[in-house]
């Protein structure tokens, strides 16, 4: 997270005209040294008979959290969205993870119930061998969640393959693996392809201790909301969201507000910290964005004339099947 708001002060200070700069971050495997093996390509389908921690006959709002522990550095989240009143949920959503070792790691899903906005409770967690698994082959499991004394509150059904990348392309950095990484999943239509859109995190100016930011995405009717993060004016989400196209995206535009949850923030009347539009033609012909937008406000504020702007890193994949 150090890395993310160094880079976020860097750019900011810099950013005097133009509405979005490529950001280059310095990896955590290019510090560390560390060598990518490959990826685990994780479907979340399905989990069953999972309630609520405090009334088991009630069923829960469950959500996942996937990921893999790194060797040597702080490894990534990755979540799902959130299913309302299943006890037998269904997601579908599919998820890329790095390994380094595949003999010394495991891959790890928490499974937590949304109580209210400010509360989640921790339900349990599945844990994967990554031995168990044969390169390029799709296996489809079952795994046994476990509650925090140790009991069985119910199953969860992931497929996953494991693709490990050859020995003289063994990437050394995350950009690396984006450029080899860039095919859609089997059942991509054809012509079409995988949107893949990821939060990373925000410079807000003005919101300091009473900033509970939260990003929402529009594209093409579909609304899709991050997590709130509570008392910071630099948040940090790291959260994807994946649409499947028929067709690409190339007059498509991309909306995208931060907002301030704050009882605050709607008293000020200042609920949008700001907003941008992308288009999507770019990220369609160069395969994968990562840039530092800076938020237009949606009220007068003289701040804006001096660059003293709020800023959001969105990282942008188009995958296709050919």
């Amino acid at each position: 997270m150090g890395a993310l708001e160094s880079a976020l002060d860097i750019q900011v200070g810099a950013a005097k005209g133009p509405k979005c700069h490529l950001i280059r971050l310095q990896n955590d495997t290019e510090k560390a040294g560390v060598h990518i093996a490959g990826i685990l390509n994780v479907k979340v389908l399905q989990i069953t008979d999972v309630r609520r921690r405090e009334d088991r006959f009630v069923a829960a709002n469950p959500y996942l959290i996937l990921y893999i522990k790194r060797l040597r550095q702080e490894h990534k989240h990755l979540k799902t969205s959130v299913k309302q009143n299943e006890v037998n949920a269904e997601w579908n959503e599919e998820f890329t993870l790095y390994v380094e070792n595949i003999r010394a790691q495991r891959l790890f899903i928490l499974v937590n119930n949304v109580v209210s906005v400010k509360k989640h409770d921790y339900l349990g967690k599945a844990v994967m061998k990554l031995t168990y698994l044969t390169p390029e082959i799709p296996v489809i499991c079952k795994l046994d969640i476990m509650g925090e004394s140790y009991d069985h509150i119910g199953d969860l059904k992931i497929e996953v393959v494991y693709k490990p990348f050859a020995y003289d392309c063994i990437p050394t950095s995350l950009e690396d693996v984006t450029s080899l990484v860039q095919k859609a999943p089997v059942r991509t239509p054809k012509g079409g392809g995988l949107l893949i859109i990821i939060i990373h995190g925000a410079y807000l100016y003005r919101e300091k201790d009473h900033a509970h930011s939260s990003v929402s995405l529009l594209f093409r009717g579909q609304l899709r909301k991050t997590q709130s993060m509570m008392n910071t004016n630099r948040p940090i989400w790291l959260q994807e969201f994946t649409f499947m196209l028929e067709q690409p995206p190339m007059n498509d535009n991309l909306h995208i507000k931060v907002i301030n949850n704050s009882w605050l923030g709607l008293f000020r009347g200042k609920g949008s910290l700001g907003h941008t539009n992308i288009r999507l033609a770019d990220v369609v012909k160069k395969k994968w964005t990562n840039e530092l937008y800076q938020l237009k406000s949606s009220y007068f504020d003289k701040d804006h004339q001096y660059g003293k702007c709020n800023y959001l890193q969105v990282e942008l994949c188009w995958r296709t099947s050919d």
